[in-house]
This record gives structure tokens, sequence and C-alpha cells, in this order.
């Protein structure tokens, strides 16, 4: 996403809604897409383009959007990933980027917590989506998915969107600066 594409997006929104009190990052990439080992002759292209979606867009439109946050005294929920806690053989690149998104959620939550903005994270673990739809049609791949949750199942989407919609709303106005795991209980295993 390009810079003028992120202000443009900002724009509509206040002529939409007139105001912006919640904002949801939710950039990633498909893993298999930037999913590489370091030393593999293309790492750099991926990391160059893994930085620009998942770490800089969302720094970007936090950085827009926090004088109207300021303002509703609004909540902002970065998507992150269990992969930022517990990294993956050649993931390294998503895992480093959703690292960083938790250090910016921290640092975000300090500084503007006294202006009454509250910025969390939630840590989705395998979780059915239309990226990793074909991924789980291969019986070995999705039994190999639920063996990441405790349940011994795949997360659904709307699980992740209740961690969000919580973090959101009023019944969450004492947390800031959190990580809330929605992961089947993978980083317990």
């Amino acid at each position: 996403m390009k810079d003028e594409n992120i202000k443009q997006l900002v724009e509509q929104t206040l002529e939409k809604h007139s105001k912006i009190d919640i904002l949801v990052n939710n950039a990633a990439m498909d893993m298999a897409t930037i999913s590489c080992s370091f030393m593999d002759a293309g790492f750099l292209n991926k990391y160059d383009n893994a930085l620009r979606l998942e770490l800089d867009v969302p720094i970007k439109i936090c950085r827009l959007t926090m004088p109207y946050l300021i303002e509703s005294k609004g909540s902002i929920i970065n998507v992150s990933s269990v992969a930022a806690k517990r990294p993956v053989n050649e993931g390294m690149l998503h895992s480093v980027c959703k690292a960083a998104i938790e250090a910016m959620t921290k640092c975000l939550a300090l500084e503007f917590g006294p202006k009454g903005v509250r910025v969390n994270t939630v840590n989705p673990g395998f979780v059915r989506t239309p990226q990793t739809e074909p991924y789980l049609e291969d019986p070995h791949s999705l039994k190999q998915a639920k063996s990441y949750s405790v349940f011994h199942q795949v997360g659904e989407a709307e699980e992740i969107a209740f961690a969000v919609a919580f973090l959101a709303s009023n019944a969450s106005n004492f947390v800031t600066g959190t990580n809330l795991l929605v992961d089947g209980g993978f980083l317990l295993k």
C-alpha cells in the first residue's frame, strides 16, 4: 500500500464517519509468499515486501489516525501472530514483523495512554481464512494444523473477530499494552 493510499483511506473514513474511534491494523502477507530461508536468493526482496506491508503500513496508519484517536479517546487493535512469540522454520520475516508490531503496541500504549488511547494486540494461532484454505484442503496439512491447538481444531476467523471486538469495546476500558492470545493453546505446547 502506497503512502497516498494510506492517507486517502484515512480521509475517506473521516468523510464517511466524521471521526475515528477504533483502528484495527490487520496487515499480513500470505505465509507462502514470505516464507524462506535466511540465505535464499530472494530473501532481501521478500524482506522489503514484508516490512512494507506488515510493519510500515500499520505504523503509518497509526500516525495518521492518532490525532483523531486522541480526540475520541479511542482504541487501536494491532493483529499480530503467535509467530511473534514462537518463530517457525523459514518464517523469520513474519515473526520479526509481528514482534515489531507488539513492541510498537507497547510503545504507543505508554505514550498515548495518558491521552486516553488504548493500544492492544491480538495474537491469533492457526486460523481458517481464504489464505489458509488451500493448505487445509490437504488432509495431512489439516491434521498438522489441528495439532497446533490443544483442542485439536483449527481456529475460525470469527474467534479472532470476537477478541478484536472486545478490545475495541468499553468492556476493555482498563486494558492497554497487552497481547491477547487467541491461539487454541498453541503456546502451551
